[in-house]
């Protein structure tokens, strides 16, 4: 796994109450966010808005990285947006409606994966 600009992993797991942990470093200042908290991604370039559901963070960092880090719980519905399939109320051909009534673009060309991936996800769920 690649790391965040900081040269540590962007994810790590804590105590077992606490879950799996993204660490951001904005201002030269780390900040851990749950990754079960983590709502959507937005990319502008080199950065990255992340939208969790105690805010919001921009940071640098690739998407591509955080896509890696985060795992299978999450989807690149887009080059510049990256969901968590967990946080989903909703979707159309073009949008993902999250939880709390954000938005993320889904690309003509993910459509097809994106729904593929999203019922895999319902299923294991559900088990």
């Amino acid at each position: 796994m690649k790391s965040n600009s900081s040269g540590r992993e962007p994810v790590r797991s804590t105590s077992p109450g606490q879950g799996r942990m993204l660490t951001v470093k904005k201002r030269g200042e780390p900040q851990m966010i749950p990754v079960r908290e983590v709502l959507y991604a937005e990319s502008f370039g080199r950065k990255v808005m992340l939208h969790f559901t105690g805010g919001q963070v921009e940071y640098y960092e690739r998407i591509g990285n955080l896509e890696r880090a985060l795992g299978a719980r999450f989807f690149r519905v887009h080059r510049s947006f990256l969901v968590n399939m967990d946080m989903i109320d909703r979707f159309t051909r073009t949008e993902v409606l999250m939880r709390g009534g954000s938005t993320a673009w889904i690309s003509k060309y993910k459509y097809a994966d994106f729904v593929r991936a999203y019922e895999m996800r319902r299923r294991e769920k559900i088990a």
